[in-house]
């Protein structure tokens, strides 16, 4: 079966804590919830785009254990072909243990990731990768499908050269590239990158158009309850408005709705809005930000609902 994207890259399963403020060393903190939810980076793009009706594969290395068992089913459940998973006895699942700080929806996060896939599957319209998936890409695979690549962790070997949509972090490329945005986002696409677009927080998102840099602002909602996969979710939204053939900048807004509508939860998957419900609050929204709350009065009005 023809995909519309492939996700290839880490494919974790989560455990999260949310706390009134992070612990400071050898500190005990009480967790008003404690939530275990698939995550990484790669999969969660990868639900984000199947919720917008889009059709997806998902390409990555689990180990022979429950762990791997559990990861793959979650993915099953959104509709994402996982025929491309391989699953490896000498391995253990990718895991990672969150703390998300109730005063900012901030997170701390401590990852174990399982290595990349040996290759990629020669299917898909475009094939996304995070910094695990990135290992796996060959110069064959950059001429055969459309490639798009989440620069939000550290990739020691990034290599833009044929490389469709390039997506850091603003972080992330200001640590690898210092100086001004606008230069160094130019400074990206001259080594390959066809399209650039820098993710910014809860600002948005910074789109190199022709020569010029803009900022596509994002949405602000009431009270977000954590920022965990934002970025993620964003990558798979944005790549699933390019396949319906949107418009760069309209693909890109709403891509920052979808990332910010998915921050009402504690993990980041079970928010990800569905393209009926993304659509619904794209119509009714101006894009002003809300009277803002905590994020630990939001949990507390959660657990009275």
């Amino acid at each position: 079966m023809t995909i519309d994207l492939l996700c290839v890259g880490a494919a974790n399963l989560d455990v999260i804590a949310a706390v009134d403020r992070a612990p400071q060393p050898d500190q005990r903190v009480h967790a008003r919830q404690i939530v275990h939810a698939g995550g990484g980076p790669a999969a969660t793009a990868a639900v984000a785009a199947a919720r917008q009706g889009i059709t997806v594969g998902f390409c990555g290395r689990v180990g022979r254990d429950p762990q791997g068992e559990a990861i793959i089913e979650g993915l099953e459940a959104e509709g994402i072909d996982v025929s491309y998973m391989v699953r490896d006895r000498e391995i253990t699942s990718g895991s990672s243990v969150i703390v998300v700080d109730l005063t900012d929806a901030g997170r701390m996060i401590c990852a174990g990731t399982a290595p990349a896939p040996d290759r990629i599957p020669a299917i898909g319209s475009w094939v996304h990768v995070d910094q695990v998936g990135h290992d796996s890409l060959t110069a064959e695979d950059r001429g055969r499908a459309r490639i798009s690549v989440d620069h939000g962790n550290p990739i020691p070997r990034l290599d833009l050269h044929g490389v469709d949509l390039y997506a850091p972090a603003r972080p992330m490329l200001q640590a690898v590239r210092p100086g001004p945005l606008p230069d160094i986002a130019r400074a990206a696409a001259a080594e390959g990158a066809a399209a650039v677009v820098v993710t910014d927080g809860s600002a948005g998102a910074w789109v190199l158009d022709s020569h010029d840099l803009r900022l596509v602002e994002g949405f602000h909602l009431d009270g977000p309850l954590s920022t965990l996969g934002a970025g993620d979710v964003f990558h798979g939204a944005l790549l699933a408005g390019l396949i319906h053939e949107l418009p760069l900048i309209e693909a890109v807004t709403r891509a920052n709705a979808c990332a910010a509508l998915s921050c009402r939860g504690l993990d980041g998957r079970s928010t990800i809005p569905t393209a009926t419900e993304l659509d619904d609050f794209l119509r009714a929204t101006d894009g002003t930000p809300a009277a803002p709350r905590s994020p630990s009065d939001q949990l507390q009005s959660k657990g009275r609902s």
